[in-house]
């Protein structure tokens, strides 16, 4: 909580995390798009992942943020070691991956650390990023919408905050990675005792 709170206290621009592979599906550039639509005294966006996969797609982001104007908003920080996302996300407001998930672990990684999300509406990002409460879910093409979307998180590091504490208690209660195994493996073990 205090994290949280130290965050929402900080003064200067809000500050966001994308964090995925530079691939289309994860929608850096729905992210660019509706960003550039704000004024840009107001935020900071840090994109870390791998530029390599997509090249042709990364060298079209470097563009779309040229001819935005968004050199002094945007910091690409490529492929980062643990230690230097976990101070990324101690650092930021607010994760927004506009991106298609099966499940989305992002998403949580990122609630440990006290974080409100943006993830797409496309997907499972719902079963665990409630609208409004922890976070928010957008239709990336729409962009009205997610610009609507991004300039609420901006007007108030209070409502952040709040939502911020909401995500910490979702990831509370989301069970661990040996807890999911532990109970797949019970589901199995009943499934073939009875089949006996």
């Amino acid at each position: 909580r205090r994290m949280i709170e130290e965050r929402c206290h900080r003064s200067g621009p809000a500050e966001l995390l994308f964090v995925g592979n530079l691939i289309p599906r994860k929608g850096a550039h729905h992210l660019l798009a509706a960003l550039a639509q704000i004024s840009h005294s107001y935020w900071r966006l840090h994109i870390v992942g791998r530029a390599d996969v997509d090249p042709a797609y990364s060298a079209r982001l470097h563009q779309m943020i040229r001819r935005s104007g968004l050199l002094e908003q945007v910091q690409f920080h490529g492929q980062v070691s643990d230690a230097a996302l976990r101070g990324l996300l101690r650092r930021v407001h607010l994760l927004a991956v506009p991106s298609y998930e099966g499940f989305g672990i992002v998403y949580l990684e990122a609630m440990a650390f006290g974080l409100p999300v943006i993830a797409s509406t496309a997907g499972a990002a719902q079963e665990i990023v409630e609208h409004g409460v922890n976070g928010f879910t957008v239709d990336p093409p729409d962009r009205p919408a997610f610009v609507q979307t991004l300039r609420i998180c901006l007007e108030s590091r209070e409502a952040l905050a709040e939502m911020g504490a909401a995500a910490r208690r979702v990831y509370d209660r989301h069970p661990t990675w040996a807890e999911t195994g532990a109970r797949i493996r019970d589901f199995l073990v009943q499934q073939m005792q009875r089949q006996r």
